[in-house]
């Protein structure tokens, strides 16, 4: 960044978002001082990612949702391996689908059909995010629409009013000039969002794919790149590889 800050946070200090405890060591006050004061000047833009979405698993407890999505595309799919706990589970079960001979081109209408029929639930992480009104541009390194219902929910009554962007290699969108100061907020899905066509990331293969489209003249997102640029990044709830 070359005129803000990156701060990196998890699920569980997000719910600490709006207040510092006093029992805190000194840098991690400063860390939230900051936080909060930048957010207060609107000049935070939140990156969100996949950690921030556990579900209900059904017995009791909750699960990620890019596990349970794991889990469920195995056995639609018919892979009888084990499904890992890594943050790469859908990974994993896609390789192995397509070292069994299947086609990249069936997963995605598949993971697509999953979703719908899971219909998870809002988490709570994002319901919070959704309240903090200096809050108008959000970025979402996922492929779900969890946020923009989130924010419909909180902010419009479950009214369908927030602007949902999506980049995509074969199909470039980029902010609108206006998109900060716009009366509803707006969700840009930097790695996709979920279609039946393979426009959303589902391997590290297609997060590379993503990416380098980005630095290309032809299909770089300008107006995000340089809202990103002269703001300060809130990433919450995201793990690469590598």
């Amino acid at each position: 960044m070359a005129n803000g800050k990156v701060f990196s946070t998890n699920g569980s200090e997000l719910i600490a978002l709006s207040h510092v405890f006093s029992s805190a060591p000194p840098l991690q006050e400063f860390f939230w001082d900051d936080i909060l004061e930048f957010i207060e000047e609107r000049k935070v833009i939140p990156i969100i990612g996949a950690e921030l979405l556990n579900v209900p698993d059904g017995r009791g407890g909750e699960i990620p949702l890019q596990r349970l999505l794991a889990v469920k595309l195995a056995e639609r799919l018919r892979l009888t391996d084990e499904v890992g706990a890594g943050d790469d589970a859908l990974h994993q079960v896609v390789c192995r689908y397509l070292e069994r001979g299947g086609r990249r081109e069936e997963v995605y209408p598949r993971i697509r059909n999953l979703l719908k029929e899971l219909a998870p639930p809002i988490p709570e992480p994002l319901r919070q995010l959704a309240h903090i009104r200096h809050f108008n541009l959000f970025v979402t390194t996922t492929f779900d629409c969890l946020i923009e219902q989130a924010l419909d929910e909180v902010r419009h009554g479950g009214v369908a009013k927030t602007a949902s962007l999506t980049y995509a290699p074969n199909h470039v969108q980029d902010l609108p000039p206006d998109a900060r100061s716009a009366t509803v907020p707006t969700v840009f899905h930097m790695l996709g969002r979920v279609s039946a066509s393979p426009d959303f990331v589902i391997t590290e293969e297609d997060t590379l794919e993503f990416f380098t489209s980005m630095q290309s003249e032809s299909k770089r997102p300008n107006v995000l790149f340089d809202e990103l640029k002269t703001s300060h990044l809130l990433l919450i709830g995201n793990t690469f590889p590598d």
